[in-house]
């Protein structure tokens, strides 16, 4: 294991590949250490860790894998979110003093059989995984200290590239006017710059000019682990990008917030090793910065206005490339509700040029979307929306512009005489796509599907045609009809609680070219008892299958051209059958010691086969695990 000296050196010596780092993180330290505690009442932007336990049904727990933990912020920049509650009569100020401790361990038998066990993603023979979560909350004066960790260790790849990793790890200090966060945070600032979960510093102070003035600012760098900051072999490891920002927000009154955002991203061109065959990295690093300003206001209780204009300067190759590519980005939100009116106008256009690293954006775009909700009465209500999304905004791609037309309305039905409180929805679909002389094609989809209660029950009928045209290859066209039936419930047997699902759905698939079609059908079967004390047992069967067929155009033996059908258009052959077949199989029971909800332990079974019309790819799996879960928690 390397010293922590030596780690440092290495990220210095990568920092040191061609990277500079812009005033801006100097000026975030600055800020940091100069910038007046005291002033505005603005609260600081707080964050809820999933490391906070919440109450959930045990099933729950385990028919899922435990999720990682994350922060959420703010919904909405410049609003205070909520610190982690803790129970009061804590020897802190503030809401009193939280610990919690989760372990989790899990150790699986796998095997894979079959002529085909080579495509199976599961790794054969005993694995091992061990999660141990912390968090720690606790009032220190006027102030609150949180310190939450992950770590790992696990001996199956397929769960982790690491034998023993930090998943995620963070120290906050949260004060009356300001908060400091070292390690992960999820930055969320705008929509154009900045919403990315950086490993760094991140603050936000409040400042005595103005009246909810706030000043917030990160620095620190972007990849997927800890790990990937120190170890060059990781499968799939990503470009580690050191990061920055700051964004600086005034509210003007209760309901009205502007903002100014900068962002900063610089890919490190050695975090990632040269490809030994064609002696470059399998990634472009680029350089790049981005300032918006964005504004929400809420007009007579009636208008919100989510605005932002931003503008980007990028190096789209910092190896080779010395120079910028500069462009703009723009995007508008509406929302009017009125009565019983609710309309949203919605604006996004987004440059050929413009890049935001830390947004994740998509260039080159321009989006428009119209949606009306109005209740006509107690018993009817209908939606309408169109939206609109073309490319090449300069015309200056190679291939010609693509549109897209998404036009769809539905009606919603309740509390109609003879149906109870069922709810009934009929409407229709229609996606249109034009590129030129490449592509014009039409889907049309009507649709009803009608939800019944029963009892603590509910059984829902789902039915969807959905005709598709291509107009310039008549041969492509199908006709589909997607049904379904779902029944699903909570209910008590005596002191027992039943949680019932069923689903069945049926997908056919007709080409115009040939007399069959595709037929794809999905069966999903479970059952979860909740003992009145100690046991949960659980059992789940699902099957996906599709029957397909293969096919290949008519040639003329002498000129080898296609021959023409009755219809005057290619004639196509059906050539042999294809598809597959899934069924899958899952039990499980678990106890809970002393009948609490805080220590189980889980004995599943799980058996996936894989069946496939074509010889050669079958594969079997089998999967028998233990889960023991513990968590202490003191408030």
């Amino acid at each position: 294991m390397q010293s922590p000296g030596k780690k440092f050196m290495r990220i210095r010596n990568l920092l040191g590949q061609g990277i500079h780092l812009p005033s801006g993180i100097y000026l975030i330290l600055v800020s940091v250490l100069f910038l007046p505690t005291f002033g505005g009442s603005a609260a600081a932007q707080e964050q809820t860790p999933s490391g906070l336990p919440v109450r959930r049904i045990v099933a729950t727990t385990r028919l899922m894998p435990a999720p990682a933990q994350e922060q959420t912020p703010s919904g909405l920049p410049g609003q205070a979110g909520t610190v982690p509650a803790a129970a009061p009569g804590g020897t802190g100020s503030g809401n009193g003093n939280l610990r919690f401790v989760e372990l989790r361990e899990s150790s699986n038998l796998t095997r894979v059989t079959g002529v085909a066990r080579e495509r199976s993603f599961l790794t054969g023979g005993q694995n091992n995984a061990v999660d141990l979560s912390y968090l720690e909350n606790f009032g220190l004066g006027m102030r609150r200290i949180e310190a939450s960790s992950v770590l790992r260790y696990t001996d199956d790849r397929r769960v982790d590239p690491e034998h023993s990793s930090v998943q995620r790890a963070y120290f906050r200090i949260t004060g009356p006017h300001s908060e400091y966060n070292l390690g992960d945070y999820l930055v969320s600032y705008s929509r154009l710059t900045y919403n990315q979960n950086v490993k760094g510093l991140h603050f936000i102070r409040t400042a005595p000019w103005g009246n909810g003035f706030r000043l917030l600012g990160n620095a620190g760098a972007f990849t997927d682990r800890y790990g990937s900051l120190f170890k060059e072999d990781l499968p799939g490891k990503p470009l580690t990008r050191v990061v920055s920002g700051l964004r600086a927000e005034q509210k003007i009154a209760a309901d009205k917030t502007i903002g100014l955002n900068w962002a900063y991203g610089n890919d490190i061109a050695g975090s990632i090793p040269i490809d030994p065959v064609t002696g470059r990295g399998p990634y472009i690093p680029i350089a790049n910065n981005v300032m918006s300003l964005d504004a929400r206001m809420l007009f007579a209780r009636i208008w919100n206005l989510d605005g932002e204009i931003a503008y980007s300067v990028t190096n789209p190759d910092t190896r080779f490339f010395h120079g910028n590519r500069k462009d703009y980005a723009a995007r508008f939100d509406n929302s009017i509700r009125k009565g019983p009116w609710n309309i949203n106008l919605n604006y996004t256009r987004m440059m050929p040029s413009f890049v935001a690293v830390n947004a994740r954006q998509v260039a080159d775009l321009q989006d428009a979307l119209i949606r009306v909700n109005v209740s006509l009465s107690s018993q009817v209500a209908w939606q309408g929306s169109y939206r609109r999304t073309n490319d090449d905004l300069r015309g200056e791609n190679l291939n010609p512009e693509t549109v897209f037309q998404l036009p769809e309305f539905r009606f919603s039905f309740r509390d109609l005489p003879g149906l109870g409180n069922s709810l009934l929805d009929v409407g229709y679909r229609q996606r249109m796509q034009e590129q030129g002389r490449i592509a014009d094609r039409v889907t049309r989809s009507p649709f009803v599907e009608i939800g019944i209660p029963i009892s603590s029950t509910v059984l829902t009928l789902g039915f969807e045609h959905r005709a598709n045209v291509d107009r310039f290859r008549p041969t492509n066209q199908t006709s589909t009809n997607d049904a379904s039936v779902t029944f699903r419930g909570v209910f008590n047997v005596g002191d027992w609680q039943v949680t019932p699902l069923l689903r069945y759905q049926h997908n056919r698939e007709a080409f115009d070219r040939v007399e069959t079609g595709n037929n794809t059908r999905s069966l999903q079967a479970a059952l979860i008892l909740d003992a009145p004390k100690y046991f949960t047992f659980e059992a789940m069967y699902r099957q996906l299958g599709a029957t397909l067929f293969q096919d290949q155009p008519l040639l003329d033996p002498t000129t080898l051209q296609p021959r023409l059908g009755p219809t005057g258009l290619p004639a196509f052959a059906v050539t042999g059958p294809s598809g597959f077949r899934r069924p899958a199989l899952r039990m499980a029971v678990t106890y809970k010691l002393f009948n609490d909800e805080n220590r189980f332990f889980t004995l599943s079974y799980e058996r996936n086969n894989n069946l496939f019309a074509l010889a050669g790819q079958d594969f079997l799996e089998r999967i028998m695990q233990v889960t023991v879960v513990w968590r202490l928690r003191r408030q």
